[in-house]
């Protein structure tokens, strides 16, 4: 988990800054009070924790900032990024905090990751994902992301701020905890607590076992008893019995069915031949009706006919002779009104052309009459326009003066044009009279003979009609002979009736006493069905209680191979907690062995020539001890030098261990705040040999805060921060590599850049 960069805006003294860190080394921040050097590790620290509930002082918030210590004076909005390097992946968290009047929220939480690959031996990273989530979640992210161990819920972060970052004014809270608060903390982050929980969870597991045991036993004890109170054999007897006479029952049974089917069958062909014989009955009976209806319709035709002749035609006799007489007659005087007619229409036609040749020619005459006219109206305009042409001594041709007499002469000619068509037109007129009059005579003549025509039309319609009627009634008489001669008919059918009634007798005789001997047969089958349905009860039951013997004896043995399991699956959870007891108990005393073994180191690198023994207990507990003349004495209440540079020690001890057994902590960076409060001058001078000491041998990433010039000399690359114009400007000295500095800067600027080399 190594911090390669952080983005603050609006962030206490920051407006917008980029701070980025070297992949590698010691790096130190350094800067006046209120340059913003503390704001730095505050802000990775709230990128990394669920800030603490409740109101807290600035002490505090040094080491779990809320967003109130963060937020900018005067701004409503401010973003915290920090950049992470985990192998070959990046994770950038981002956090934003806004206030709204005087209250201030995280209102945006968002989680990055980039992949670092090497493309023609560049690095080159890839955007391969962005989640957005709430408070909680982005929480619960970032731990299982990082592998922060932390408990759950607004908590102090004591993993994080007693051996990840050591903030300004808590560097003696480790020594405040109480020592199996401590031992809990340092078991957390090297994850030895796995092992007393996994211990604790295992006792709960062998406790449950245990119980199940005593459960199987019990319901194996009371299943035992329950199978003393069958008698099997008596069962397995009475179901043999049972079954015995049900299959005797169903040979009955399915003769009876049999029996049933032969009966029925006749039953239905007894029913099909009563149903055909009065089929037939049906149908002669129903012959006869209609016979008989069809001579009484006849007659009733008969003599409406006849009334209706003798009324139309004032006869008194209708005999077939009289008949054929009046037919002939029709006939005879109908061929002679046809030839007439066909005379008429003949005379019709021959009319009809020559009016349409009379109106043709008054047409034509009438045109001619017309073109005489306009000619006379013509030649009329032309004699008044050249009179008035004479009249000024002029030619009407030419214009030119000529003698009265000759324009008279002019004029004359026209006259006389025009009186020789006037006379024209008199002669055509008198002869469109005479076609005018030849064509009202041929009209006439026309609705004469059309008159004449309809009259001989109304007589032929009239004898059709008469005539038609004729034919009816001599059909009617035809029909009627036909039909009494069916008469005969009649009789016979009502013989075959007689015959056809004694058989339906006999059948039905007989159906009915098949019917008695169904009924029975069908009773026989009821009883017997009733009995079957008795006896499958009892052999239900029967059964029944086998099954359930038999599903005791099941539950018994499944029961037996259950206890047996669960009695070998106690033995080895036994054992196991043995073996685990064992391993936690190794793991934790060489951890603490490793510890000790560091916080020794420190505290001699720290302070050689102390007169103060300081002891690590096996719980963790610290012991300060003074050596006099007279012995060792413990000292119950250190210094604030002692205390801090002791619990210097401390962290970096429990630091280094957490880096020797997490993989994912080997390479992650240590956050010092102002870690020379307190410290001598000569201490401060061991303390920036330690953390060469610590770069060089466990390659520890170390970023330290500190205004103290001395400390400034331990870093390989040293960060200066400033006040300009109201705001903190950040340079860099020592050897950075530029395009690192670009790269990191670019992510920090942009989350969302897709891919950068």
């Amino acid at each position: 988990m190594k911090i390669l960069g952080v983005y603050l805006e609006n962030i206490r003294s920051f407006r917008k800054g980029v701070i980025v860190f070297p992949n590698e080394g010691i790096t130190v921040i350094q800067g006046e009070v209120g340059t913003g050097k503390t704001s730095i590790l505050m802000s990775i620290a709230y990128a990394f924790e669920t800030p603490v509930g409740g109101s807290i002082g600035l002490t505090s918030a040094y080491a779990t900032p809320q967003p109130r210590h963060l937020l900018r004076a005067n701004e409503n909005r401010g973003v915290v990024r920090v950049l992470v390097k985990q192998g070959n992946r990046l994770v950038l968290l981002e956090r934003v905090i806004e206030r709204v009047g005087d209250k201030y929220s995280n209102t945006s939480n968002t989680i990055y990751t980039y992949e670092i690959k090497l493309e023609n031996d560049r690095a080159v990273v890839k955007n391969t994902g962005r989640i957005r989530l709430s408070s909680s979640d982005y929480m619960l992210k970032v731990r299982d992301v990082l592998g922060l161990v932390e408990k759950g819920g607004r908590h102090r972060p004591e993993f994080f701020t007693n051996i990840i970052y050591s903030p300004q004014f808590n560097l003696t809270s480790i020594l405040e905890l109480d020592p199996e608060k401590r031992r809990e903390v340092v078991e957390l982050a090297l994850g030895l607590s796995r092992y007393t929980s996994f211990r604790t969870n295992l006792g709960k597991l062998i406790d449950y076992v245990s119980k199940e045991i005593d459960k199987r036993n019990a319901e194996l004890e009371r299943l035992e008893n329950t199978l003393k109170g069958f008698n099997k054999q008596k069962l397995e007897e009475d179901a043999r019995k049972l079954q015995e006479e049900r299959e005797k029952a169903t040979r009955e049974l399915g003769e009876a069915r049999d029996r049933l089917t032969v009966l029925e069958d006749a039953i239905k062909s007894l029913q099909d031949d009563i149903g055909r014989l009065e089929g037939e009955v049906k149908k002669k009976m129903g012959k006869i009706e209609s016979l008989t209806d069809e001579l009484r319709n006849l007659e009733d035709k008969r003599r409406e006919l006849e009334n209706k002749i003798k009324s139309l035609m004032q006869v008194e006799v209708l005999d077939e002779a009289r008949i054929s007489e009046i037919l002939k007659e029709w006939d005879i005087k109908r061929r002679r009104i046809d030839e007439e007619i066909k005379q008429l229409k003949a005379s019709l036609d021959d009319l009809a052309g020559r009016e349409i040749q009379l109106t043709q020619d008054i047409a034509s005459i009438q045109a001619t009459v017309s073109s005489l006219k306009s000619s006379i109206r013509e030649l009329e305009k032309e004699y008044g326009e050249k009179e008035e042409i004479v009249k000024q001594g002029k030619c009407p041709v030419c214009l030119q003066p000529i003698l009265h007499d000759h324009g008279m002469r002019l004029l004359a000619e026209i006259r006389a044009r025009i009186i020789e068509k006037e006379k024209e037109m008199e002669k055509y007129n008198l002869r469109l009279g005479e076609l005018v009059k030849q064509r009202e005579a041929v009209a006439a003549q026309k609705k004469s003979i059309e008159n004449r025509l309809r009259d001989l039309e109304r007589e032929l319609e009239k004898m059709r009609r008469e005539e038609e009627l004729y034919i009816e009634l001599r059909n009617i008489r035809q029909r009627m002979d036909e039909a009494k001669k069916r008469v005969d008919e009649v009789e016979k059918m009502r013989k075959e009736i007689d015959e056809l009634n004694k058989r339906l007798e006999e059948r039905r005789r007989k159906l009915a006493e098949i019917e008695v001997e169904r009924k029975k047969v069908q009773e026989l089958i009821d009883r017997l069905n009733r009995r079957i349905g008795e006896i499958d009860g009892e052999l239900k039951r029967v059964n029944e209680q086998l099954k359930k013997i038999a599903d005791l004896i099941t539950q018994v043995e499944s029961l037996k191979t259950e206890l047996s399991r669960l009695i070998k699956a106690k033995e080895l959870l036994e054992k196991l907690g043995e073996i685990t007891e064992y391993v936690s108990s190794q793991l934790a005393q060489e951890s603490f062995g490793f510890i000790r073994e560091r916080f020794r180191e420190i505290l001699l690198k720290l302070a050689p020539d102390q007169p103060l023994n300081v002891e690590l207990t096996r719980d963790y507990d610290i012991k300060f001890y003074f050596q006099t003349e007279k012995g060792v004495g413990e000292i119950r209440l250190p210094s604030g030098g002692q205390g801090s540079f002791v619990s210097l020690a401390l962290r970096l001890a429990i630091n280094l261990a957490l880096r020797s057994m997490s993989f994912k902590f080997k390479d992650s960076t240590l956050l010092l705040d102002e870690p020379t409060t307190g410290l001598s001058r000569e201490m401060v001078s061991r303390l920036k040999e330690l953390l060469k000491i610590l770069n060089e041998r466990y390659k520890v990433h170390i970023i330290v805060v500190t205004h103290d010039e001395e400390l400034l000399e331990a870093g390989s690359t040293r960060i200066r921060l400033a006040i300009r114009n109201n705001t903190t400007s950040v340079s860099y000295e020592g050897d950075f590599n530029k395009e690192y500095y670009e790269l990191v800067s670019r992510i920090l600027e942009n989350p969302a850049i897709g891919q950068i080399s």
